[in-house]
């Protein structure tokens, strides 16, 4: 039977820790924390249920992770991050990979939680993620923020039953916080790809967003919430690619003050 490596990457993450890492003792043979300078009892709830904890200061998202898979001591990977946890479903699914011999990589089904529910339509549901592969084979990319596997074209890959329950946000406030976090990181990377941003994308992009995940997607029947989540998600497309104008524009400003 192959072993599990769990890696979870944290900061401050008090609230959601231990849910994350009760899900996955009955199945890793190892549970590493990578932390990177949490204030609050994140690594104390962490050590006191037995995961390894490891201090490394913020590389960004892909870096982060490949980090922490670089020192587990078993070749497959379970990645998480702190405020996802695996239902009762999804541990029975991998406990039977695991006993009939894990192969390739496996595809985690992520139900996301939204201002007091979870929500099965619209761009949120399903949301297919890899989360259990060979660190042999796969590795995370560089990216700043939304970071992507590399590797994935020479494997099998695998659908398990169950969800991978994701608790982010819990007030629209907390939302609005970490969407102005993750677009700047998402315009300073697409910024240095050289990509950039026409004003018909500034404008016409969340409205397709929008279009897609209210209309096409369903997302109308989580209701109330729903409507509020497609119109979230179509202000964070207008930030980013503002966000990605602004970088070039500034940059512009600084090559002819020079």
């Amino acid at each position: 039977m192959q072993a599990i490596s769990a890696v979870i990457i944290t900061f401050n993450e008090s609230r959601h820790i231990e849910r994350a890492i009760r899900s996955v003792q009955d199945l890793a043979d190892e549970i590493l924390v990578i932390d990177s300078g949490s204030t609050d009892d994140t690594t104390t709830k962490a050590a006191a249920l037995g995961a390894t904890v490891i201090h490394q200061p913020w590389l960004g998202f892909g870096p982060q992770k490949n980090f922490g898979q670089s020192i587990a001591r078993h070749d497959y990977i379970l990645s998480l991050d702190a405020d996802e946890a695996l239902s009762t479903e999804l541990q029975e699914a991998i406990q039977r990979e695991k006993k009939n011999g894990l192969k390739g990589a496996y595809r985690l089904n992520r139900l996301n939680f939204y201002y007091g529910k979870y929500l099965r339509h619209g761009k949120e549901y399903p949301d297919w993620k890899i989360r259990l592969f060979n660190r042999s084979d796969i590795r995370w990319n560089d990216a700043l923020v939304h970071e992507d596997l590399l590797g994935l074209e020479a494997v099998s890959v695998k659908a398990l039953s169950g969800d991978l329950l994701h608790l982010t946000y819990y007030t629209v406030d907390e939302h609005l916080r970490k969407m102005n976090q993750y677009t700047s990181l998402a315009a300073e990377d697409a910024f240095k790809k050289g990509k950039k941003a026409s004003w018909l994308k500034i404008l016409g992009s969340p409205i397709a967003y929008f279009l897609s995940a209210y209309l096409i997607k369903g997302g109308f029947k989580d209701g109330a919430h729903g409507f509020f989540l497609a119109k979230m998600g179509a202000f964070g497309t207008f930030l980013k690619y503002m966000k990605l104008h602004s970088l070039h524009f500034q940059s512009k400003q600084s090559s002819s003050a020079s």
